[in-house]
């Protein structure tokens, strides 16, 4: 794979979040001259673009739109990174390629969609680096994060969120598991994880673990769990105690800020090997 150093010309096709943007600051430090960003009406925020060099704004579900933009382009390297509201499954108009695209999978979900995506974007030429390209340093290795260690209970949660996550890999529904005193809480579906942390402190109350994993065999170019700061807001509005993600595959966004608020409010998090 090429280093990052190496590289001249970028394109971002950009989601929600502020993904985008640190994705951008991270490629600048690089010293990538040209970065083109294909962003979505709607999802994408303009402030998050500040520094690109030049941005096509499409709506989602506007595949052909998108390919003849990267054709045009001529890019030899770009990325996916920010999510797009699930909602948009249900509420966006799609142009003949996209149609054709979901009629041609025998399963509909989220990875068998996106590896599609990608199948077809890596058709015009250009091929897409990982999620973590630019910023492996926010992937943490194993160990404990925060000041704070999980305690027993916490992390038979975790095991047991782990184990149902990686277990329920084929309908991948989503990547994180809410517990509680060893039982399943919440899963997550289409609500996104901020959203399923709430629901199970409406369910179950404080005093919460949360588990954010991939699934077995997940794609880092489209498939890997992020946390940030909106996700340890999210924790210390649902009052949980323990958040447990997977070592070496899950980016921790503005890492120092993360761990410092986790701190300040006795979260513990921690970064655990799994078996897969």
């Amino acid at each position: 794979m090429i280093k990052p150093e190496d590289l001249n010309d970028l394109l971002i096709i950009a989601g929600s979040d502020n993904y985008p943007k640190i994705i951008l600051e991270a490629a600048r430090k690089f010293g990538i001259k040209n970065i083109h960003v294909i962003a979505f009406k709607g999802e994408t925020k303009k402030r998050n673009l500040n520094l690109a060099d030049n941005i096509s704004w499409i709506k989602v579900g506007e595949f052909q739109k998108m390919l003849n933009i990267l054709t045009q382009l001529d890019f030899k390297y770009g990325m996916m990174v920010g999510q797009i509201s699930p909602k948009n499954i249900f509420s966006m108009k799609l142009d003949d390629k996209a149609k054709n695209l979901l009629s041609s999978l025998s399963i509909l979900n989220a990875h068998t969609i996106f590896k599609k995506i990608v199948y077809d974007i890596e058709s015009t030429g250009i091929k897409i680096l990982p999620a973590n390209y630019f910023i492996n340093e926010c992937i943490p290795n194993a160990g404990v994060l925060t000041k704070r260690d999980a305690t027993k209970d916490e992390y038979e949660n975790i095991e047991i969120g782990t184990n149902f996550i990686k277990s329920n890999s084929n309908f991948d529904v989503g990547q994180t598991v809410v517990m509680k005193s060893g039982y399943i809480v919440a899963v997550e579906a289409m609500e996104g994880t901020n959203k399923t942390i709430l629901r199970a402190k409406r369910l179950a109350g404080k005093n919460l673990t949360v588990v954010k994993v991939p699934k077995i065999n997940h794609d880092f170019r489209f498939d890997i769990p992020v946390v940030g700061i909106k996700t340890i807001h999210a924790l210390i509005k649902a009052k949980a105690t323990c958040l447990g993600i997977e070592a070496n595959s899950t980016i921790v966004l503005n890492l120092d800020k993360v761990l410092e608020l986790a701190n300040k409010n006795n979260i513990a998090i921690v970064s655990l090997e799994t078996n897969t």
